[in-house]
């Protein structure tokens, strides 16, 4: 598993960056409420996700937890309880089955909708690419953690079916060998009866 350090690395995510994205956070406080209600009607209009929203009591709290999310992106503070809770979302998303075609489709509609955000209300060009960036990477890193939470599942659906292949070849072979040795014994339970049958 990819340590919340390793990640920061490999994305070139700086503490400029975390700056960056934690001076955003009253915007994102403020925009909570539109870019999650915007991200849930568009959900909806998907047979496949919309299947997952019908209660309503799921879907506010899944509304409650896309907030806080949102808001936890900008917060600033990005360490191993962050990633914690990021991998927490992904399992979540494949506990309930959930494709990861959809995880990425959901993150594609917030990316647009945070960019939108940002060019709307930074004037300076160089501050609103900067941003934009910056946003881009946190993302970026959340899905990656989120989408290896589908690539451990699967590992260990095919380390327990490996596992138990591995079973079902070594109880055949043991019952082979049981078999050719009753054979064996019984061919030689035969050629005895013959020989004193002859004698």
């Amino acid at each position: 598993m990819v340590t919340i350090e390793d990640l920061k690395r490999h994305y070139l995510f700086t503490d400029e960056d975390a700056e960056l994205l934690a001076s955003f956070l009253p915007l994102a406080e403020e925009h909570k409420e539109k870019i999650t209600d915007d991200l849930y009607d568009y959900l909806l209009g998907i047979p496949e996700t919309a299947a997952f929203l019908q209660d309503d009591a799921v879907l506010q709290r899944l509304k409650a937890s896309q907030k806080a999310w949102l808001v936890d992106l900008f917060s600033g503070k990005y360490d191993n309880h962050y990633l914690r809770r990021i991998e927490r979302i992904g399992l979540a998303h494949v506990r309930i089955g959930l494709k990861p075609h959809f995880v990425n489709c959901a993150m594609n509609f917030v990316r647009k909708s945070l960019i939108n955000l940002i060019q709307d209300n930074y004037q300076d060009p160089v501050i609103r690419g900067a941003l934009i960036e910056s946003a881009e990477k946190i993302l970026d890193a959340n899905l990656d953690v989120m989408s290896a939470s589908y690539l451990e599942e699967e590992l260990k659906k095919e380390f327990v079916s490996h596992r138990l292949e591995s079973k079902l070849i070594r109880a055949t072979e043991r019952f082979t060998y049981g078999l050719n040795l009753i054979l064996v014994i019984a061919l030689a339970g035969v050629s005895i009866s013959v020989v004193v049958l002859f004698g």
